[in-house]
């Protein structure tokens, strides 16, 4: 990302089917399913490292049967924050908004959303959410924001000789002063 660049920042709410909240938020391996998923179903250019797993919710019910039976439907709605530079959609930050939360909503409600996640399980080996589907999405309203840089860990350059030298001059300076002093006042 460029310095300097516009980026909109919205949150996703995907809704799962066939998965627990607590499975979603302790296996990595299915957050990053998820977050795979998306990415591809927002297309535009989005890829999985602009978007981060927050946590998943549980909305699990349980539903009366026609025998009056009672079962419990495992469900939950993920939750993801997308960061994504406008440029790499192209046009203005409203434009970039509708194009990737309209690409994903239209995903999730015509199956291909599903269809992403599982095979994406099956790559990945994650059986957690091998075979959840996708029950619904909504997104929240972006923020436009522009890209900074980061602070580093470490310093971008050693002391030179230059800055001791300044040092000797400045301890020196500081003596002759002392000593100056002392042979006046003595």
């Amino acid at each position: 990302m460029t310095i300097g660049s516009a980026v909109i920042v919205f949150d996703s709410t995907i809704g799962y089917s066939g998965v627990s909240a607590d499975d979603m938020n302790n296996d990595t391996l299915a957050q990053t399913t998820a977050l795979e998923a998306t990415a591809e179903s927002m297309g535009n250019n989005v890829t999985m490292n602009m978007l981060t797993y927050i946590n998943a919710t549980d909305t699990s019910r349980r539903r009366l049967l026609r025998d009056a039976s009672r079962v419990l439907i495992t469900s939950c709605d993920v939750l993801i924050t997308a960061s994504i530079p406008v440029a790499t959609v192209g046009g203005s930050a409203s434009s970039a908004y509708t194009a990737v939360t309209s690409s994903l909503s239209s995903a999730v409600t015509g199956g291909s959303y599903t269809t992403t996640l599982q095979n994406t399980a099956a790559v990945n080996g994650d059986t957690t959410v091998a075979s959840a589907t996708a029950t619904g999405v909504s997104d929240t309203g972006y923020v436009e924001s522009v890209s900074t840089s980061s602070p580093v860990a470490t310093p971008t350059s050693t002391p030179s000789s230059s800055d001791d030298s300044m040092l000797y001059i400045i301890i020196g300076a500081v003596a002759g002063v002392l000593v100056i002093g002392a042979v006046i006042f003595l």
